[in-house]
């Protein structure tokens, strides 16, 4: 018997199964459900990938980030920030990140809220924003098209990443993050 529960098969209730037990030598778990059962084997690889962004304020603005033509949403602004790495702090990623993409050395103070974003049937993300002050390095760009240091009232105003929208208006209405 297979339980299948808001669209995913129980991995027990299959690997319980006698024709699982018949399949294992032969098929991954992936496979084994795609052919048995006709199921899309997309249904059974959702990511959630972590990422850390990066709320760098600097004489009362925020920055902003804008996404290259060539990346993933394109043209969307964000806040900066990236992957997280395994065995890797999110402090540590935030951090990193911020050297890697924009030359600059930060101090991350204070974790805010995450957001789950879906943007497909395989990928969803935690956005994991950071309140962070600015230590030295001179910015430089190596992935974004442009940035911007913007005031609070300024952040709505931008074509933003859907991901980011949730962090943006937190920022909004909790405006004391200095």
């Amino acid at each position: 018997m297979i339980v299948v529960t808001h669209g995913r098969a129980s991995q027990q209730s299959i690997i319980q199964s006698a024709a699982f037990k018949k399949c294992i030598p032969f098929f991954s778990f992936q496979t084994f459900l795609a052919s048995c059962f006709s199921f899309p084997s997309t249904l059974f690889s959702m990511v959630l990938l972590k990422v850390c962004c990066a709320i760098l304020i600097k004489e009362g603005k925020v920055l902003a980030v804008q996404r290259a033509e060539h990346m993933s949403q394109p043209l969307k602004w964000e806040f900066p920030g990236g992957k997280l790495n395994p065995n890797e702090s999110e402090k540590e990623c935030i951090e990193r990140e911020i050297a890697e993409e924009l030359g600059l050395q930060i101090e991350a103070k204070q974790k805010l809220a995450s957001n789950i974003h879906r943007y497909s049937k395989e990928l969803q993300i935690e956005l994991i924003p950071f309140v962070c002050t600015l230590k030295g390095g001179k910015l430089q760009r190596t992935e974004h098209r442009d940035h911007r240091w913007l005031s609070l009232d300024e952040l709505p105003k931008l074509n933003w990443s859907e991901a980011d929208i949730p962090i943006v208006n937190a920022l909004e209405s909790k405006p004391d993050y200095s």
